[in-house]
């Protein structure tokens, strides 16, 4: 049996989700992604992680740690990404990031 913080912090951890932009140009701007995903209306970001990509300085990998909202769209994006897919996030026509789960 598990007390009332147990049951607490399972419901916050299924709430905070981790995702990845594997690959993006190192020219775009940290507060220009926020911007971006924020407007996506789908949580708060806690936290943003740049990683440049040891095989190509030009470009490296976002992290992102949200603690998503409880809509009807973004429980189904959550649902995409959680069954493996990958989504296709168009910030500038026709710019866009693919935005995968990470586990």
């Amino acid at each position: 049996m598990s007390t009332n913080g147990e049951n607490m912090e399972e419901g916050n951890a299924l709430n905070v989700g981790k995702l990845c932009i594997p690959r993006i140009e190192n020219t775009i701007q940290k507060e220009f992604i926020f911007k971006k995903l924020c407007a996506l209306n789908i949580g708060y970001i806690q936290k943003l992680t740049e990683i440049p990509l040891k095989s190509n300085p030009n470009f490296k990998r976002i992290l992102i740690k949200i603690k998503w909202n409880t809509s009807q769209k973004t429980l189904d994006l959550k649902n995409k990404l959680m069954s493996g897919q990958t989504i296709k996030f168009v910030y500038q026509m026709p710019w866009f990031w693919k935005i995968c789960v990470v586990s």
